[in-house]
């Protein structure tokens, strides 16, 4: 038929696509050239590669990408945070494995990775079993070890190692059900047995295997694994953050004060006492946020309440010393403590310093009551509205 639209064969369309495809990696070895000297010059070509689960195919297939693994990575990566909003967890885990091959240096991915790992399936309300949830945080752990090996700079992902041991491991998860798998799993790592069987007792050995790092960080021999194992792990994890290059000011702060607070947790006062003075007066001593006073504070209260009245008294009087507006004395301090304790609904507590209070000041002869001031009247109907 003459004057109709022409029509192309399926061969020619076939032919075309495969010269487009040809040009583009043809265009895209420069650029992969070009990365690869950057690797070189900046040290990360020991850290390339596609490594773990990618066997020669793979790693072939990689290869053969050259320039446009970005776009491919790039379409993935939206991909799998479509997933995520869907809850599709086992679907995100296969699409991101080979996302780590062929981007090894896209740190978010890691991060994104690991918690997936052992935040979602890690958790109680997903994976109700301790065995699997524990088998699920130790995949997320050794994702997170590698990720840090082939991003040696990255404060982030030892950040996120750190966070890892803390939460999901450790007594001083915020979690309630998170400590109860911790309790399991710190019964297997001081090797009291644990109900959760063969996959705690692989993750309290890959724990008590980490701990030959605290000796290379404190120039000491690696402590004995017990319940704050890891805290301690935790502890090392945040400090090496703060120790990468590409580490800013305000995460260098952050990381040390949450090394600190796994000091507190491990109830290692005079150590996490120490580390607080070094970073007030680093900060030329200034605590605007006002953590170490906080924890003084704490530790004057929490001292007297286990019955260690002479280290309570000398915490307050070093308290002073670094901060010379609290109250002048001892008793007037703990006064102040009991109204905070009750003015934060903690009743009990407030109770318990009154307590210790009479026993240790002979002269104070106050009651509850008057310390605190009468206890505020019930909330009564709101004006406009009847009484039902």
């Amino acid at each position: 038929m003459h004057g109709g639209a022409r029509t192309v064969s399926p061969r020619r369309t076939a032919l075309l696509y495969l010269c487009l495809a040809a040009v583009c990696l043809a265009a895209a070895r420069p650029v992969e050239a070009r990365l690869a000297e950057m690797r070189r010059s900046s040290g990360l070509e020991a850290y390339s590669g596609t490594g773990g689960g990618a066997g020669g195919a793979g790693a072939a297939f990689v290869r053969c990408l050259g320039g446009l693994r970005g776009i491919l990575a790039d379409l993935i990566w939206m991909r799998a945070l479509r997933m995520q909003e869907s809850g599709r967890y086992y679907e995100i885990v296969a699409l991101l494995d080979g996302l780590l091959e062929m981007q090894p240096h896209f740190t978010s991915v890691w991060f994104f990775q690991a918690y997936v790992l052992a935040f979602d399936f890690g958790s109680p309300t997903v994976e109700p079993d301790p065995a699997e949830a524990y088998r699920w945080i130790e995949r997320g752990i050794a994702v997170m070890e590698r990720g840090v090996a082939r991003n040696p700079s990255s404060s982030m992902l030892e950040k996120r190692l750190a966070e890892i041991y803390l939460y999901k491991l450790s007594p001083a998860s915020p979690n309630p059900e998170w400590r109860i798998q911790a309790g399991l799993l710190n019964d297997a790592v001081s090797g009291r047995g644990s109900a959760a069987g063969r996959e705690a007792a692989e993750l309290a050995g890959l724990m008590r295997r980490q701990l030959e790092g605290l000796a290379a960080l404190d120039g000491r021999q690696a402590p004995p694994p017990d319940s704050y194992t890891a805290l301690r792990l935790a502890r090392w994890h945040f400090l090496q953050a703060v120790a990468k290059p590409d580490a800013s000011a305000s995460q260098k702060s952050l990381c040390r004060r949450m090394a600190i607070r796994c000091q507190e947790r491990m109830g290692d006062w005079a150590a996490a006492e120490g580390s607080w003075l070094a970073l007030y007066e680093e900060l030329g001593r200034q605590d605007p946020q006002r953590f170490f006073q906080e924890f003084m504070r704490s530790v004057v209260c929490e001292q007297l309440l286990m019955g260690r009245v002479r280290e309570s008294r000398e915490t307050f009087g070093r308290m002073r010393g670094y901060f010379p507006g609290v109250q002048p004395t001892y008793r007037d301090f703990l006064a102040d403590e009991i109204r905070a304790a009750r003015s934060a609904g903690r009743e009990d507590r407030a109770k318990l310093l009154h307590a210790a209070l009479l026993a240790v000041e002979p002269a104070e002869t106050r009651s509850y009551e008057e310390i605190t001031g009468p206890a505020a009247p019930p909330e009564g109907p709101r004006p406009g509205r009847r009484e039902k």
